[in-house]
């Protein structure tokens, strides 16, 4: 969104903030983000994006690549996957509400250490 980047900008321009990140832009938009930016002398700073052991997208979808190329820190968020990397949840114990759904009984074998 073109006016929403402006509006970032602005309040760079501005010194209402010190920096200008976004979430969960592809390679593209990133990429696009950061050339908008650039022409208004504005520093594209970080992208937030599901990142973790589990949810590697980034590696593969060029966003790492593209953020590792611009100067631009990818901020991982959900790092341990809802808590399933920290061992809290088992087979026996699965999470329960929405992540239950993600995190299933059969999902949390393939996860458990061994």
């Amino acid at each position: 969104n073109p006016g929403y980047l402006d509006g970032l900008a602005d309040a760079y321009e501005q010194g209402l903030v010190k920096s200008v990140g976004v979430s969960n832009y592809s390679e593209k938009r990133l990429r696009d983000a950061h050339e908008r930016l650039k022409k208004r002398g504005v520093p594209l700073a970080s992208n937030q994006v599901n990142y973790s052991l589990i949810y590697r997208n980034p590696e593969e979808n060029g966003v790492k690549a593209a953020c590792d190329e611009l100067g631009i820190t990818l901020i991982a968020y959900s790092p341990i996957a809802q808590g399933a990397l920290t061992g809290k949840y088992t087979p026996a114990n699965p999470p329960t509400g929405p992540r239950g759904r993600i995190y299933t009984s059969d999902f949390l074998s393939k996860v458990a250490a061994p």
